[in-house]
Order: C-alpha cells, then structure tokens, then sequence
C-alpha cells in the first residue's frame, strides 16, 4: 500500500494549536492482510497524536484532530497507517512551519516585592539614582544579610566608578554596594551594580518594607546616556512593582527578570 497526504501542507504556516486533518489515501484498503486500523500522527519523528480509522475509505478524512504543536518550529509531519495486525507504512513527509507566540520569561516566586522609580529622569547624566523598596511578602523573616539587588545599566564608556547610599531605612552605612561587568553584554546592559546589606541591617519580617536612596557614578563625572539602560525607569515618579531590578536571597533568583 501507498499512503501519502494529500493536503495541501507543504510549506503551510501554523499555529501551535492548529487542527490539522491529513487526508490519507490508497489504492488498496489493506496493508499485508489486514484492514486499516488507525492513523498515527508524527512530528520530527515523536508521535503527537493518532485518529481511529473505522471503516476505512479512499479518501479517509480524520476529522476534529488538534494537535498542540507548541514548542515546534519547523516540523516535519507525517503519517504511519497501521493496520489491524500492527503492520503499518508511513506516509511521505509534508515539511510545515509552526508559528509560535512570544513567551514572557517565567516570572520568579519569592517572598521578596521590589518596587522602584528613578531619582534622575534625564536620558544623559552623570549619575544614575534608583529609590527602591523591597517588602517582604512570605510568612518568615529574611536576613537583610542574605539579600542583593541587581540594577543593570550600560557603562557608555568603561570607567572606574563609585556608589553611594545617600539614605536607607536600615542606615547608609548598612547598604553596600560594588560595580559587576558582564562577561557576555546582553541588550541594554553591559554592567550591574550589586546592592547588598551588612549583618547590621538585621532581618526583614513580613510585611516590612526596606526603602533605599541610591547613586553611583564615574569618577571622572563623564556622562551614562541612562535612556537605553535595561533597569532605568522614567514612567514613575513614585515606587511601582519594578521586574528589572533583580532580587536575590542566600544567591537565589526570588524576583524580576534578568536581561
């Protein structure tokens, strides 16, 4: 028996949740000695699927078959008729592209909310201020200790730089920070400054909120063109829930996304 799809799918474009009905046709109503049984569907060599064939005929149709073909791009499709005894032959192979949508990066879930605004709005300054709070939002304490902030930027000019906390709930002297370049940039980020906090700082209970007035620059006071910078955020001018600030507790990512 020859089985083949007559669709026209060569070369379709889909979406991942495409119903795609494959019409299988022959010659012959047998493969070997038995009578067609049922029709598997294959992606890339995986089974995705399969459609009874009772009774079958020339131009046998399996209807309302939908197959989720999310994560596929590009698929080689085809069909294996098996008959009753199990023999089967596959169809010829119809290559069709998947349309797929855009995924937003999965979103962490931690007991740590980070809220932020920039103190600095202009697109060209020579220094960059993030205000941040972070809440705690579980049931436990968190060592301040055990926390970091991650604020990424594009150095525009790669300098020597100094931080500053100019205030925090918890005391200045409490908040650290240091300067991270990237060993691959990513899209708007060449850099990140690592905001932490000393044993000092104590613990964040639920619920609690830890505020913090931050600022770095070049030594050279030479100018960030912040406009393009992954974390800077121009839209507010009061602390919003901000996932481009990362936060980290004991090294584990707990909020926002990383570039």
């Amino acid at each position: 028996m020859t089985a083949k799809i007559t669709s026209p799918l060569n070369g379709a474009t889909f979406d991942q949740f495409s119903t795609i009905n494959p019409i299988v046709i022959s010659s012959d109503a047998t493969i070997s000695k038995g009578t067609i049984s049922k029709v598997e569907f294959y992606a890339n060599e995986a089974k995705i699927g399969e459609a009874t064939a009772a009774p079958y005929n020339t131009n046998w149709v399996p209807t309302g078959y939908t197959t989720n073909l999310d994560g596929y791009e590009n698929i080689a499709l085809y069909t294996k008729v098996i008959d009753s005894l199990g023999n089967s032959v596959n169809s010829e192979k119809v290559n069709i592209k998947v349309k797929l949508p855009i995924k937003p990066a999965p979103q962490p879930q931690g007991n740590i909310k980070v809220q932020a605004f920039s103190g600095i709005t202009s697109t060209s300054t020579n220094s960059i201020s993030p205000k941040i709070k972070i809440t705690n939002t579980g049931t436990t304490a968190i060592n301040l200790s055990d926390v970091k902030l991650r604020y990424y930027y594009t150095i525009d000019g790669d300098k020597a730089q100094s931080f500053w906390c100019d205030w925090a709930t918890v005391g200045s002297s409490n908040v650290t920070g240091t300067f991270q370049k990237l060993s691959s940039p990513k899209t708007n980020a060449d850099y990140y400054l690592e905001v932490g906090f000393s044993s000092a700082a104590g613990s964040l209970n639920p619920s609690q909120s830890v505020e913090l007035s931050l600022r770095f620059a070049k030594n050279d006071w030479s100018n960030y063109t912040q406009g393009n910078d992954y974390s800077f955020n121009s839209s507010s001018s009061s602390y919003t829930d901000y996932n481009k600030i990362t936060c980290y507790v004991s090294n584990n990512l707990v909020f926002g996304i990383e570039p």
